[in-house]
Order: C-alpha cells, then sequence, then structure tokens
C-alpha cells in the first residue's frame, strides 16, 4: 500500500546524487570560509602587532614621521578585515557523507510503521501536534 510513496520519497538514486551535490557543496563552502576566516584572524593578528610596535615606538619617542603615518592605513586595514569577520555566516557543521543512508533508513523505518494499522491510524494526529 506505501510502496509509491515510499519509493517518492526515497527515489534512491535521484536522492543519493541530490543529497551527495548537497553535502560536498556544503562542506565546499564550509572548508572555503574556514580557510579565508582563519587567514584574515592572522591578518588581522598581524596588523594588531604593528600597530602595537609603532605605538610602543612612539611612547619610547623613537616614532618617525614615517611610521606615524603609517598607523592609520594599518588602522582602515584592521577596520576592513574585522568587517569581514563581522560578517561571515555562523559556522555550520559538515555534513555527514552518509546522510543519505540515513535518510532512506528513517523513510523505511516511517512506511513501516505506517503499514502497522494502529499506528497508522495515530499518524494524521501525530502530524497535528
Amino acid at each position: 500500500m506505501l510502496d509509491r510513496p515510499r519509493d517518492q520519497l526515497i527515489a534512491p538514486q535521484v536522492a543519493a546524487g541530490a543529497i551527495r551535490a548537497y553535502v560536498d557543496e556544503s562542506n565546499r563552502l564550509n572548508h572555503v570560509r574556514r580557510a579565508s576566516q582563519g587567514g584574515d584572524r592572522a591578518e588581522l593578528a598581524n596588523i594588531d602587532t604593528a600597530i602595537s610596535g609603532i605605538l610602543d615606538l612612539a611612547e619610547e619617542g623613537k616614532g618617525t614621521e614615517a611610521l606615524l603615518n603609517r598607523l592609520p592605513a594599518l588602522e582602515m586595514k584592521g577596520d576592513a578585515v574585522r568587517t569581514r569577520l563581522a560578517a561571515l555566516p555562523t559556522d555550520t557543521p559538515d555534513v555527514r557523507p552518509n546522510i543519505a543512508d540515513i535518510y532512506r533508513r528513517k523513510v523505511a523505518r516511517l512506511a513501516e510503521s505506517l503499514d502497522q494499522l494502529e499506528e497508522r491510524d495515530e499518524a494524521p494526529d501525530a502530524r497535528a501536534a
């Protein structure tokens, strides 16, 4: 009775291909974002170190005009990096490569549950809850 809906829900080859493409692209984007974020954090640390060094020299009376002129450019660059970091989306976990199998098993369990008369009669109530 439920073979047709089960096949439509699973569509094994189609679902597996679509899920595999989603997993690959989602995980690729996560890795690119993390690498970019790591590079930005390292760049920001270098900028902060350079600014701190210039300020230390200025406080000691050793800051030259060239060093002091470099300070606003470093501050602007640091602000740009901070803005990029703040704009990054929240990190999401990588999608498990076997998610298609998990989906297939869950749909199969759902179909088995719905094949049992007493549970099938409860299904509309569960959906409304």
